[in-house]
């Protein structure tokens, strides 16, 4: 039996429902796609942010570290130089007095 027009044409509508509905579950799935697509580059976002966080504040810490190492062996030099200094001082002051002495034995 031929079909009539009123049945092909209710095909037809049928055929285009189905693709529609098709067409939307295919744009719910790739809304939920971009949903979780989006939670998960936001979750390596967070992840990176929070290494580096912890990076920045470890190299902080080891540069403290390190300028009190600094700091510490600058006053150490700091006191030897000071300690030569005052020797420099006490030596030249007993060659002075010595040479003084020397020069008060010379007759005139």
């Amino acid at each position: 039996m031929e079909k009539n027009l009123n049945d092909k044409i209710h095909e037809k509508i049928n055929s285009w429902m189905n693709q529609l509905d098709h067409f939307q579950l295919q744009l719910s799935l790739g809304k939920m796609e971009a949903k979780d697509e989006y939670a998960k580059q936001k979750k390596q976002l967070h992840d990176y942010l929070h290494k580096y966080i912890q990076s920045a504040e470890h190299f902080e810490h080891v540069a403290e570290e390190k300028m009190d190492v600094i700091k510490k062996s600058l006053t150490e030099l700091k006191d030897e130089f000071q300690k030569d200094e005052e020797a420099t001082e006490k030596t030249i002051k007993a060659h002075k007095d010595s040479i003084v002495k020397l020069i008060e034995k010379v007759p005139a």
